[in-house]
């Protein structure tokens, strides 16, 4: 896999059309980035588990998103996240393991700061560490500063054309797209309204 690579860990149930959008911005935006995002990663057939081991593995930097049901409750009071086969547990337990300075925790729409004693023990690292935050009703802004901060730590860089979905409607926002954008603003669009209708 390229050693360029940005995993994003997230929680399906919490945070896909915030993930989705992010893997846009930041392929779109940063030169040589390699994002690796499960659902639009992974091919039919393969042994997922083996190939997010070897994306973890390879990954440079590791993205871990973090929206109001991140800890996975459900409607039993148990939490997703006191399950050590949790699958976001065991991402973020082995980045904090083998490449803590390479982890960067992002709140999504007003997500409350993870503390150290709401978490199990193997993950409370992860709320040491100062997160970045993204909203959908600031997304540009929040965009430009994530993409600042993660050339600051991680040393990637923006390219020199580079191209930012607008909130609420990236459809409008833009008249003169090409058609590789417009087929780009046009996926983001559709994430947006994905997003409204689980507001």
């Amino acid at each position: 896999m390229n050693e360029n690579l940005l995993f994003i860990s997230y929680r399906r149930a919490d945070s896909s059309p915030h993930s989705l959008a992010l893997r846009l911005e930041l392929e779109r935006n940063l030169r040589a980035a390699n994002v690796f995002l499960d659902t639009k990663t992974i091919r039919s057939g393969v042994n997922w588990p083996e190939y997010i081991q070897n994306a973890l593995d390879a990954a440079n930097v590791v993205l871990v998103l973090i929206g109001p049901l991140w800890l996975g409750l459900d409607e039993s009071g148990t939490r997703r996240i006191d399950d050590p086969e949790d699958w976001v547990r065991r991402e973020v337990h082995y980045a904090l393991s083998h490449k803590p300075n390479r982890v960067l925790p992002i709140l999504l729409d007003g997500a409350s700061p993870l503390r150290e004693q709401h978490l199990p023990a193997d993950i409370r690292g992860l709320a040491s560490i100062q997160p970045d935050s993204l909203h959908l009703e600031s997304w540009s802004r929040d965009i430009d500063a994530l993409l600042a901060a993660i050339h600051v730590n991680f040393g990637y860089t923006e390219k020199t054309t580079s191209f930012r979905f607008p909130k609420p409607d990236p459809l409008k926002a833009k008249t003169n797209l090409t058609k590789s954008d417009s087929a780009l603003a046009g996926r983001a669009a559709r994430i947006w309204a994905l997003a409204r209708v689980r507001d």
